[in-house]
């Protein structure tokens, strides 16, 4: 996996060369592909996780994630034992990396899936008037599950994007709906945890309401 990593960022640098751009642009593509390496040790890309055998992919899984697994309560409430669920689970999950400026997800996207990030800082905000409600940082996780509830829940509220460069996997909305199927356990601390977030933002909200519009609705009741 490192060689096909070193094969890759040296055919990067030679397109760049050949395309005569300054030596900044080529370092940064260089730095860029060693900030991947050192985060994830080869396993950004999740197509090559899913060639290992299931056994080796959920050892090294736990090997290279577990601070996140750490963080993440509702990952813990399965033993690293249970090949059945760990196996299908690093089978589907998806690795991405986000440059500064990348959105990881718009408030207008279905809420049907998870984040947990790896490295790098990516910020929670109101679209509409880019007010910052939360910043996630290596071993946190955000996400919505409102399409599986019962009946469906309201959709995003927030929008979140990279503030530097960003690692994080990706649970798909497929891998969701069954962990959720699989262990009521799972699906109850999920619920409970997007809930208090969704509090949480909803209270934030008001508050950047309350104090971007405070002269206005002062002047109002003084009126």
């Amino acid at each position: 996996t490192e060689r096909r990593f070193r094969v890759e960022m040296t055919r990067m640098v030679w397109f760049l060369r050949q395309k005569g751009m300054p030596q900044e642009v080529v370092d940064e593509a260089v730095a860029f592909y060693r900030h991947r390496w050192e985060s994830t040790k080869g396993f950004v890309d999740a197509r090559e996780m899913r060639k290992l055998p299931q056994h080796l992919r959920v050892r090294i899984f736990f090997e290279a994630y577990s601070g996140v697994i750490g963080a993440c309560g509702f990952l813990q409430l399965r033993e690293p034992e249970d090949l059945r669920f760990w196996g299908r689970f690093t089978g589907e999950i998806r690795a991405r990396t986000f440059m500064r400026g990348d959105w990881l997800c718009r408030d207008t996207d279905p809420p049907d899936r998870l984040w947990l990030v790896l490295g790098g800082t990516c910020a929670e905000v109101q679209e509409s008037t880019g007010y910052v409600f939360h910043r996630h940082k290596a071993g946190s996780w955000f996400g919505e599950l409102a399409a599986f509830l019962h009946p469906p829940g309201r959709g995003r509220t927030a929008g979140v994007f990279a503030e530097e460069t960003v690692d994080a996997l990706e649970i798909p909305p497929s891998t969701l709906a069954w962990m959720m199927r699989e262990d009521r356990e799972v699906a109850e601390v999920l619920g409970h945890a997007l809930r208090h977030r969704r509090n949480r933002l909803g209270v934030a909200r008001w508050r950047h309401t309350w104090l971007a519009r405070r002269e206005e609705i002062l002047e109002m009741a003084r009126g």
